[in-house]
């Protein structure tokens, strides 16, 4: 094969180039670098207190860096190219109030309240949140309060909810907080098929972006996977 016949290296979805976050003054973030490209599954993984929050926080445009740079899709964040191909799900996004009455399929109708999707079709919006539903599983849990799931039906829950979103890239941080060893395992085996297993029914994730503070249970799972 001679190299005119090379197909281009496709460009980065997202680079961060010695980004220094600060917090009150003290640098909680410092040069970091990282890229990340269409079908990665990329995790950050550290201590309470290491920074890992502000990082994603910085990239989504949340934080402003003290110094160095972040594009997304060649844009800085939150500018207007960006819009609606980055979701998030923070780490309080499956603690909803107690006071909160939904069901799984009205929490994540409202990951379609966003740009890119606000004058869709209302068929096509529902087809959409059942799409996302059937992803991680909750079909049979539909019609469930969000209350009365488990901790891990939750996390998938909400992750359904930034799916339904249509986003290029997931951010997700800290989604194994609060679930036993199994839940975990079976969580992250289901976001490494949202970059890799490719269905007629679904829009493909192009990359995830996964922060998790350091637990022996997950380093194990995570030797699984590999």
């Amino acid at each position: 094969m001679n190299e005119a016949s090379v197909a281009p290296s496709p460009a980065p979805l997202l680079v961060v180039q010695g980004v220094t976050v600060q917090r009150g003054g003290v640098s909680v973030v410092r040069d970091v670098n990282l890229t990340v490209k269409e079908g990665e599954f990329l995790g950050i993984v550290g201590p309470n207190g290491g920074g890992k929050s502000s990082l994603i926080q910085a990239i989504l445009g949340i934080l402003k860096c003290h110094k160095g740079t972040v594009e997304v899709f060649g844009y800085p964040p939150m500018s207007k190219p960006v819009s609606g191909k980055v979701a998030w799900v923070s780490q309080a996004a499956a603690n909803l109030p107690s006071n909160v009455r939904l069901t799984v399929r009205e929490l994540v109708q409202l990951g379609l309240l966003n740009q890119r999707t606000w004058f869709r079709p209302v068929q096509r919006q529902t087809e959409e949140v059942d799409q996302a539903i059937a992803l991680v599983g909750l079909e049979h849990l539909a019609g469930r309060d969000v209350a009365h799931l488990s901790g891990g039906q939750r996390q998938r829950a909400v992750i359904a909810r930034a799916l339904a979103t249509q986003a290029d890239v997931l951010l997700l941080d800290e989604p194994l907080v609060g679930m036993d060893p199994p839940s975990r395992n079976s969580l992250l085996k289901l976001l490494d098929k949202f970059c890799h297993v490719v269905r007629a029914f679904a829009v493909k994730v192009a990359a995830l972006f996964v922060l998790i503070t350091v637990i022996l249970n997950f380093l194990c799972v995570a030797f699984l996977l590999c």
